[in-house]
């Protein structure tokens, strides 16, 4: 017996002390699913051996575990149970849960315990023996001897042993892989020693647990799935009413509590957006409770009524989150943020506009995000307990499928595809504060940029096959809809895909003889004044820098007369003293040393995103204004030696310092005389707008 005990997670019991306090049901809740499962307990004539309980996160599985727990044993129908836990030494792995149930049974049946004795003295290392192994020495077994012995017959005829074990939260067993063993070692081990024991077992939906029920227990399984059959918010707004009606009676402030606080109207928000999760309501009392804090006004913050400062109101809400995304392989979890995205983004489209389940099944959103065929499947494949996901088909995530009812739920052109649904709405809430979800926080700015180009990829590839080429108004309205310049504001982020999408579009609408050309350019023309008269916060220099560039892309235009001459003619540099004599071929007068000199380097984090924005928005004009510019590969308006080469880049923007800063000075031989080509920095923007509006009107 000291070598089992050595071995027991005395923590792992429902009734330990390391325990205390732990998840119930409230009194008067969750009735009808307990019921369903006491039924299956006491079915003498019951065909499936197992019962698992699933459902999404936070719905008080281990709640229902614990209260059938409490039943079951002053009913004297519990042999054993281990209750899993992710952080907790010992009650996290399988090692220690055949003897922590072979323990358990020795005080629940008694009779039981010689034949345990005798089985660990003829192997005193048997705990470190295969987990089927285990089962088999220390509890089958000895369990068939004595239930096939003639004292075990005479005694069961007066009362029967108890025969319920529990296992709850085995997808807190340490990996996937884990959990796959203990359900394949009850499996295989209980085929072979058959015993009068059922097991109730309680998890989310993991990848591996799936498989597994849907195997080889699949026709010994009773399922009972947490969800909406159960009515859950009834038991959360019941739940909800107990626990004010205790504030208002045991707060420190309760003499000051209103009555009639809180409103019903506060009751319904909170059911609303606990989405069924009793995790969600229990974290908002334990929140609201607190005798540090006046209940009303932490309510107040959990409705959003008044900003939290530095108070956490769901904590453990959000460590379950965080918990289940970053277990995710991290090259998944920039797939599973974008679909969140655009779940989050179609769900406030207009759905009669769209049809929007129609646009958020896995096919279309696979199709829209540019993702390979099943992509999201393998992302979400252990997300079930927060994403509702449609079922492919039999032979995917280990689902049984006999009446072929889920083969065509991904499948394109079915008429009946299953949108993605996010269970829980506090996900969300999660997800778009930053401040609660750190790196997972989802910048939907950002992703509205980035859905507004996958939607211009979509339609680009039909302008330049000319397939829209009669003028349908219906489409030049739709068009006309668009935020044009909200996406052009945005798109800087983008920059490289958004502006090669840009001209095929605008020529396109010009060849529609449609006012849909005029608006688009104009607000185009609108962003990029507004992007060239902003400073920024960049040094003065770097808006010069661009000009100059800009300047020298006109000398090569007007020699290769891609330009009108009498057009740009007087248009130069704003300069204090001379006009600036800069060309392609002018010389570098920098030497290699001179690179490691202060005060500033190229590389600085906010100056260079500013200087690159300027010139593809001047390049894109060109792409529009005149495509042969952009074929005759004049990258960077004409200065090529700007490409990727970093010692010409610094160099340049060097001397562009030299020349906008008249107290800078190197000391080195030869270098620009400031003193007579300073540039006046503040005229920079309403040239670089003059040049702007001279390019616009180019024939």
């Amino acid at each position: 017996m000291e070598i089992l005990r050595s071995n027991t997670a005395s923590g792992a019991f429902h009734n330990s002390d390391d325990r205390r306090d732990p998840p119930k049901c409230h009194p008067h809740t969750r009735e009808a699913v307990i019921k369903d499962i006491m039924d299956w307990v006491t079915n003498v004539d019951r065909k499936e051996q197992f019962c698992w309980i699933y459902g999404p996160a936070g719905t008080g599985k281990s709640s229902i575990a614990q209260t059938i727990a409490e039943i079951c044993e002053e009913q004297g129908r519990l042999a054993s149970d281990f209750f899993f836990a992710r952080t907790v030494p010992g009650r996290n792995i399988h090692t220690h849960l055949i003897p922590t149930l072979a323990y358990q049974l020795t005080l629940s049946i008694p009779d039981l315990r010689e034949y345990i004795t005798e089985a660990i003295k003829s192997d005193r290392l048997i705990f470190t023996r295969s987990l089927p192994t285990q089962l088999d020495a220390v509890i089958l077994k000895p369990l068939a001897q004595l239930v096939f012995s003639n004292k075990a017959e005479e005694e069961s005829r007066i009362k029967p042993y108890p025969n319920l074990i529990i296992i709850d939260g085995l997808d807190e067993c340490d990996g996937p892989e884990s959990q796959s063993y203990v359900l394949s070692s009850f499996s295989s081990s209980l085929k072979a020693i058959p015993v009068p024991l059922i097991f109730l077992i309680a998890s989310r939906p993991e990848y591996a647990i799936r498989v597994a029920f849907n195997g080889d227990l699949h026709e010994r399984t009773r399922r009972l799935v947490l969800d909406e059959k159960y009515h859950p918010d009834e038991d959360i707004r019941l739940y909800l009413n107990s626990k004010f009606d205790e504030i208002k009676r045991m707060h420190p402030l309760a003499s000051s509590i209103p009555a009639d606080w809180p409103a019903i109207s506060d009751i319904d928000c909170i059911v609303q957006n606990a989405s069924g999760q009793f995790i969600y309501a229990s974290t908002v009392v334990k929140f609201i409770k607190s005798h540090r804090d006046r209940p009303n006004k932490r309510l107040d913050i959990v409705l959003k009524l008044c900003p939290p400062g530095s108070h956490m109101p769901f904590a453990d809400l959000d460590a379950l989150y965080r918990h289940i995304l970053l277990s995710l392989e991290p090259s998944m979890i920039e797939t599973v943020l974008s679909l969140f995205a655009f779940l989050f983004a179609t769900a406030k489209m207009n759905s009669e506009d769209i049809g929007l389940g129609s646009v958020q099944t896995p096919d279309f959103i696979e199709r829209f995000l540019g993702y390979e065929s099943g992509e999201l499947l393998l992302s979400l494949a252990d997300l079930h307990s927060i994403v509702d996901v449609p079922i492919p088909q039999q032979s995917l995530s280990g689902y049984p499928d006999p009446q072929r009812k889920f083969r065509s739920a991904f499948h394109r052109n079915a008429p009946n595809a299953r949108p993605l649904r996010l269970f829980h709405a506090s996900l969300g809430d999660f997800l778009l504060d930053k401040g609660r979800s750190g790196s997972l926080y989802i910048d939907m700015e950002d992703y509205y940029t980035r859905f507004a180009i996958r939607c211009m990829i979509y339609l680009n590839p039909l302008l330049r096959s000319k397939a829209i080429n009669t003028i349908n108004e219906e489409l030049l309205h739709e068009l006309s809809k668009f935020p044009m310049d909200l996406f052009f504001g945005s798109a800087f982020h983008h920059r490289g895909q958004a502006f090669t999408l840009v001209p095929r579009l605008f020529h396109w609408a010009k060849t529609k003889k449609h006012d849909l050309y005029e608006m688009f350019t104009n607000q185009y023309s609108s962003e990029i004044k507004s992007r060239l008269s902003t400073n920024h916060g960049v040094p003065q220099y770097v808006l010069t820098g661009v000009a100059l560039c800009i300047n020298m892309a006109l000398d090569d235009w007007k020699q290769q007369d891609m330009i009108d001459v009498e057009k740009t003619s007087g248009l130069r540099m704003p300069v204090t003293k001379t006009d600036l004599p800069l060309s392609n071929n002018m010389p570098l007068l920098f030497s290699h040393q001179t690179l490691d000199r202060e005060p500033w380097t190229i590389t600085d984090g906010h100056v260079m995103p500013i200087i690159f924005d300027a010139i593809v928005h001047l390049q894109v004009v060109c792409q529009l204004l005149s495509p042969e510019i952009w074929i005759q590969k004049t990258y960077f308006l004409g200065i090529n030696w700007l490409g990727s080469d970093p010692i010409g880049v610094d160099h340049y923007f060097r001397l562009v310092h030299v020349l906008t800063q008249a107290d800078y000075w190197i000391g080195s031989p030869g270098t620009v005389d400031n003193a007579n080509y300073l540039v006046d920095s503040r005229k920079v923007s309403d040239f670089a707008i003059a040049l702007f509006d001279i390019l616009s009107n180019q024939k």
